[in-house]
């Protein structure tokens, strides 16, 4: 979760200095760190949500989730609410053992802040 007091171990760059609740605000070009142990196949779950004062502003958005620099999904969102994520990652996209980076890039945010989407929480699953 996102207001957890680790949270900020998990923060690369992108998203509000603290958390407003079970939740924080992401901003343009977010960038999470996992580091992940020499495990089986994993998933890459998230749960994030369009606040509706912020679609009125972008409309429909596009998040382009990059893993490692790769890219890995595009995830339409086309109303506000909420939206679950849920993806097998395939081997050889992440380091393990090792630091992974997760881009969660939306292609429109709402000014003047640059908000894109609130992120409840993410990480990999077995």
């Amino acid at each position: 979760m996102m207001s957890d007091a680790d949270a900020d171990a998990y923060i690369v760059q992108g998203f509000r200095a603290k958390s407003e609740g079970a939740w924080r605000w992401a901003h343009d070009h977010p960038v999470l760190r996992f580091t992940l142990p020499d495990a089986g196949p994993l998933k890459f779950s998230a749960f994030f949500t369009l606040p509706e004062a912020t679609f009125r502003q972008t409309g429909p958005i596009t998040l382009t989730i990059s893993i490692n620099g790769r890219h890995f999904d595009d995830v339409r969102c086309d109303h506000a609410g909420d939206y679950p994520f849920l993806q097998p990652v395939p081997d050889q996209m992440l380091h393990k053992p090792g630091v992974n980076l997760v881009a969660m890039v939306p292609d429109k945010t709402a000014t003047p802040e640059k908000l894109g989407f609130v992120l409840v929480r993410a990480g990999f699953v077995e």
